[in-house]
């Protein structure tokens, strides 16, 4: 992997408490074991106690986050394992009785009935639910995007199933990819094609943060930064294409992201603007309401990391609006701990009445009744979750049009449309 020219790196495993503690009061960030940088001297800004209590704030929590990877991942192994039962066992009740009988059925990972905890907080399958959105409609491909960005959490089989079953496409490929930093395969990917209605659309979705992954929540709260580089793999993607596959840019018909974290700096942001303008290649950045992965890392005087583009933000009654940057844009402001926390209250009560309104697909189950009630301690938490952007994409009221300067058309979750 070549190395580029300019790069800080932070390594929470590296840093000790003393290195912490003297993080607070030392401002010679460049000689700590756990500060990889190729600038000699740092800039002022990073130096500052603000921006070394950012990166402490960033350090400690990544820490908690590594400490708690194994019992973290431990707990949705069993909550997946223990939702996944009833499936495996032909319904809640049959469970004691396949039991008594010596038929009971463990369930299997790979299984086709096997869904994630993601499934399992919204167990939305058909495309339009009802309201008859086909192609040409502009609900369509951010639909379909969200729903691909959703399936892309399940196995292969189940992923088989549902695009056979249900959307009548074809699955193309389903990846999953080597992460260079902590050497594992966690980077899932998975490539579909309409086959009924648009055979020349192909879909290639990112898997975003899962729930119950502590290392994909370190890297949404990574400071790390590299020159034109950042963490979102749908734009991220694009932006190889540009450097390296022109020839499949051209054929690159858009990027939708849900949930996308800053990825890059504003050098990043205008470059990725032109080369989107110059390959005719849209570009829609998708926020709900106070989902705090879009509002990390922090944009600020003290670090690097921007936006670019349009905000096509949606509130908790899915009114949405096109804003250049979501409202409270640093997730962490003492002057909307209050009204964030007032959302979570409007939202767990809207759990329990949308689908009064809206249809009984709608319906939300105890599980994501459960992430809600958490919601009132840490607002947004559940906003990041693909229920919200499928909500938005079937309900959120926008603008008829965008215009050309905010239309630069996947955790986080992010699909990149191609034409065959």
């Amino acid at each position: 992997m070549v190395q580029p020219e300019n790069y800080f790196v932070l390594d929470p495993r590296e840093a000790t408490v003393m290195d912490l503690m003297r993080l607070l009061f030392y401002s010679d960030l460049e000689n700590r074991k756990f500060v990889d940088t190729s600038v000699e001297n740092l800039e002022n800004r990073l130096c500052e106690f603000r921006g070394r209590w950012i990166i402490f704030v960033s350090i400690v929590v990544q820490k908690l986050l590594i400490i708690l990877r194994k019992p973290l991942s431990f707990l949705g192994f069993a909550l997946g394992f223990w939702l996944n039962l009833p499936s495996s066992n032909g319904g809640f009740f049959k469970i004691f009785l396949n039991l008594v009988k010596g038929r009971f059925i463990w369930p299997e990972k790979t299984s086709a009935t096997f869904a994630s905890i993601n499934g399992n907080l919204d167990q939305k399958v058909e495309l339009g639910l009802g309201r008859s959105i086909k192609i040409g409609d502009e609900r369509y491909k951010p639909l379909l995007s969200i729903m691909a960005s959703k399936l892309s959490y399940e196995n292969e089989n189940l992923i088989r199933s549902v695009l056979q079953d249900h959307w009548q496409m074809d699955l193309l490929g389903f990846y999953s990819c080597p992460n260079d930093y902590d050497q594992t395969r966690s980077t899932e990917v998975i490539v579909i094609r309409d086959t009924k209605e648009n055979p020349n659309l192909i879909v290639v979705s990112f898997r975003g943060t899962d729930p119950f992954n502590a290392d994909d929540w370190c890297t949404d709260l990574d400071l790390s930064w590299y020159t034109s580089l950042g963490g979102a793999l749908a734009i991220l993607f694009t932006a190889v294409l540009m450097m390296h596959e022109k020839e499949m840019l051209e054929r690159l018909e858009g990027v939708y992201t849900f949930g996308q974290p800053r990825v890059g700096n504003e050098d990043f942001g205008n470059y990725m603007k032109d080369k989107l303008k110059e390959f005719d290649v849209k570009y829609k950045r998708y926020v709900y309401c106070n989902d705090m992965v879009p509002r990390l890392p922090f944009d600020d005087k003290t670090l690097m990391f921007k936006h670019f583009g349009g905000c096509l933000y949606c509130n908790s009654f899915y009114k949405g609006k096109v804003e250049e940057e979501e409202p409270n844009k640093n997730y962490f402001n003492i002057f909307w701990v209050i009204p964030k926390i007032l959302n979570a209250v409007w939202e767990l009560i809207r759990s329990f009445i949308i689908s009064c309104w809206q249809g009984r697909e709608y319906r939300e189950g105890w599980l994501l009744t459960c992430f809600r009630l958490v919601a009132l301690l840490i607002p947004g938490l559940p906003a990041h979750f693909p229920n919200e952007y499928v909500n938005v994409a079937l309900l959120g009221n926008f603008p008829p049009q965008v215009p050309d300067s905010q239309n630069l058309h996947d955790d986080d979750l992010n699909v990149s449309l191609l034409r065959n």
